[in-house]
């Protein structure tokens, strides 16, 4: 790896007792004996496609540290803001107004994290420690995000004050312990998932919490997931905004709210801010996305999966570590951390990180990643989202995302020290259909979203202003419901969809959910008559399929604009230089046609 890393430029000469162990391994490696050195063959990506890859990894981030100030060195060890945008947007988040909503959008790898810390390590040094709450939408972000959190908390001694409750990793004591300290008000920084934070005991702890004293702030990182997934398989993401109204309601003086992302875009915005602002609601922003300039971009097409994977195992033994393989299904990852280890050159230093792998586990792999003791994880988009590591050098989808959203996200895992990374999508046509059906799989039909308001409503539409309580148990008429219930979260899931689905197109307001019966009280909200309400429901409907559709075009900032705090510069170079040809562009990530 070493050699390979150095670029076929560079020819080593080897120790003796190396050189007598060198030739089972050069061909596995494409390294060649040149005279009493060893020197690296050209890498191949594909049979037909032969392309070279210069793994030196040259420093391509051009964005310049921005001076620190107070909050920064008094609470953290670091000398310096990495940007200019960082800096602005902890500005904006520790100054944000009461009861106000912050929407920040920075590049990934461009630190949203410390926005998060600062939160709540600035009023614990003022002697002001309140709770602030950190929505996270998978377990190995709560747990990255944790052992990021505590090093700051420990410089100021207070590293119980920061903690975690995402998965079942933790045992019942330790849960009842957490639950304690948070009614307590013993917890400055919480990471949870949705879910967890919408209902059960830590919903109880925390509104007790906050009862006596109050919120420092709400934070709900990738919160493009509120508008993606809230709105189909997850819906408690969208759920945390009643959830913040209750709290507001209890807390004896009103907090802000901070959206983080990297992937916002213009339709995306406009759902939050009605969810999160709505009326006169402060809603201020701090856009500063950038398309990153450290990755290259290289794309092969094969025929089935088993060739798919047999070139994944050559190019993963091949390009630069700390790397990461992606795939879309649990099988797949499986068997390519099965291939990967095979044999007597088998990979040892891997990982294997699905939604089936156990808490325990996954701390354990995150740890140890974080440490440099693994050079590979395989994983499926359980793993990535936030999960920071600063020197990948690699990352390769051994599949086709199913959107832009994913693919730029879990891309944007390498690189984040400023050094050059390769990103390798390697797909087949298979993968490209299972991107389409993934892509809108849990987007209801018109016709189906009316089907299951009837079935709810005994199929009459309240006067307006009415408060009406639901049962979300009510299952629709239309047949083949039970198919379509087994792919997502069952009746409750797919009508609790449907009424998110009528609020975003203003038929409608949930006021409240009960999750242990399965109820919901809503505020009827449409004047018109049914034809109107079918109207609008389909628009709404219709025009959140089109950004699905159109994410690609309408996410990227302009590629010439200047980094002037907005947006950065275009993206980094292509592959010619190294790889013998013209970049082969990216497409049908989204679904749509290629």
């Amino acid at each position: 790896m070493l050699i390979r890393t150095l670029g076929p430029a560079s020819a080593w000469r080897l120790h003796p007792e190396l050189r007598a162990c060198l030739p089972a391994r050069l061909d596995a490696f494409d390294l060649a004996e040149v005279s009493d050195a060893v020197r690296a063959l050209p890498f191949t990506i594909g049979r037909e496609d032969p392309r070279l890859f210069d793994a030196r990894p040259e420093m391509r981030r051009t964005q310049r540290p921005a001076p620190p100030d107070v909050p920064l060195l008094s609470c953290t060890d670091h000398a310096a803001y990495a940007s200019a945008a960082q800096k602005q947007a902890v500005h904006a988040a520790l100054t944000a107004p009461p009861a106000g909503v912050l929407l920040a959008t920075l590049p990934t790898g461009a630190g949203k994290s410390l926005v998060t810390q600062l939160l709540a390590l600035e009023p614990l040094r003022r002697g002001r420690a309140r709770l602030v709450l950190c929505v996270v939408p998978t377990v190995a972000l709560a747990i990255d995000q944790h052992r990021a959190a505590l090093p700051h908390f420990e410089r100021m001694g207070a590293r119980q004050r920061v903690a975690y409750l995402a998965g079942d990793d933790q045992d019942a004591a330790s849960r009842a312990d957490l639950l304690d300290r948070v009614r307590r008000g013993s917890v400055s920084l919480l990471f949870t998932a949705p879910e967890r934070l919408v209902r059960g005991p830590l919903a109880d702890a925390v509104l007790s919490c906050v009862r006596e004293q109050g919120l420092a702030a709400l934070v709900v990182d990738e919160a493009h997931l509120v508008a993606g997934w809230g709105g189909r398989f997850r819906p408690a993401f969208q759920q945390v905004k009643e959830q913040r109204e209750r709290l507001l309601a209890a807390a004896p003086e009103p907090f802000p709210t901070v959206l983080l992302s990297a992937t916002v875009t213009p339709q995306t915005a406009d759902i939050l801010r009605d969810l999160f602002a709505p009326h006169q609601t402060p809603f201020l922003r701090v856009d500063a996305r950038a398309l990153r300039a450290e990755p290259d971009w290289v794309t092969h097409r094969y025929e089935d999966r088993d060739e798919r994977l047999r070139e994944a195992v050559h190019v993963l033994r091949h390009l630069p570590r700390p790397a990461i393989a992606y795939t879309t299904s649990v099988e797949d990852a499986e068997a390519l951390y099965d291939a990967l280890r095979a044999g007597p050159l088998g990979l040892r230093r891997v990982a294997l990180f699905t939604g089936e792998t156990r808490g325990d586990q996954r701390a354990r792999i995150v740890d140890e990643w974080r440490a440099d003791e693994l050079d590979l994880v395989v994983a499926t988009s359980a793993f990535g989202l936030g999960v920071d590591k600063p020197d990948v050098r690699a990352v390769v989808h051994a599949t086709m995302p199913e959107g832009l959203d994913r693919f730029y996200q879990e891309a944007g895992r390498g690189g984040r020290d400023g050094h050059a990374t390769l990103s390798c999508v390697l797909w087949t046509p298979d993968d490209r259909d299972l991107a389409r059906r993934n892509a809108f799989i849990n987007v209801i039909t018109t016709d189906k979203a009316l089907a299951r308001w009837s079935a709810m409503s005994h199929s009459r539409d309240p006067a307006p202003g009415e408060i009406t309580t639901l049962d979300l148990r009510c299952r629709p008429a239309y047949a083949g419901s039970q198919a379509e219930e087994r792919r997502s979260e069952g009746t409750v899931g797919w009508n609790l969809a449907t009424l998110l689905l009528f609020e975003r197109a203003g038929a409608l307001r949930v006021t409240g959910i009960d999750t242990r019966q399965d109820m919901a009280d809503i505020v009827w909200r449409w004047p018109g008559d049914r034809t109107a309400l079918e109207q609008a429901v389909d628009t709404q409907r219709l025009a959140e399929q089109e950004q699905e559709r159109r994410k690609p075009r309408r996410d990227a900032p302009d590629a010439g604009a200047e980094s002037a705090g907005v947006y950065g510069r275009a993206p980094g170079r292509t592959l010619r230089h190294s790889l013998g040809g013209a970049l082969r562009p990216v497409r049908g990530l989204s679904g749509g046609p290629d």
